[in-house]
């Protein structure tokens, strides 16, 4: 009987980016901008602190199409467990998931009105980090409505205390202004 291994990849676009991840025997945080939307609604724009993976098949890497990079290096599913990698959460946007999740990023968002408790605000970030519409645009591939469930996405995001106390979600448009220092921050 042939066992297939499941493995977690973390891909890249260069074979220099690949090599300096082997040399320094470790991975590097950066932040990914993330939209959770329902329907046309932007629900959450915002950018997270992490490391990504997908989930392949060993036997099936020589045809697996992988979006985000050429160059991998593969861990196996036991060692990501230990270092509090994750799979993603894939929500439709008509799921009941993604109307509770709309419901409690919008009391977050609502400070001054919401009775949400100050302790569940950060469990309410650590959740949204791991989750991803289950279809949306792609803005590496430029794609409209993209299947992104094809990428079986697991990821590693610190804790707050695994970074200093500093933020695991940023405002993405306070981001964007200043990519290179947020992503040196990480």
């Amino acid at each position: 009987m042939n066992m297939q291994k499941q493995i977690i990849m973390h891909t890249t676009r260069t074979l220099e980016v690949l090599k300096s991840i082997l040399h320094s025997k470790s991975l590097k945080l950066s932040y990914s901008k993330e939209n959770f939307c329902i329907g046309n609604k932007k629900i959450s724009s915002a950018a997270h602190p992490m490391v990504c993976f997908c989930e392949c098949n060993e036997n099936d890497l020589p045809n697996r199409v992988i979006t985000y990079g050429r160059y991998g290096v593969a861990f196996s599913i036991d060692w990501a467990l230990r270092k509090r990698v994750s799979p993603v959460l894939y929500i439709d946007e008509n799921s009941l998931a993604a109307k509770g999740l709309e419901k409690l990023l919008r009391a977050r968002q609502n400070k001054e009105n919401s009775k949400l408790p100050d302790n569940l605000r950060l469990p309410i970030m650590e959740i949204k980090c791991f989750t991803k519409n289950v279809r949306g645009y792609n803005s590496y591939c430029n794609q409209d409505n993209f299947y992104f469930k094809i990428e079986n996405e697991w990821r590693y995001v610190p804790r707050k205390s695994d970074i200093d106390g500093k933020l695991i979600s940023q405002n993405q448009s306070t981001y964007i202004k200043k990519q290179d220092f947020y992503n040196k921050k990480a």
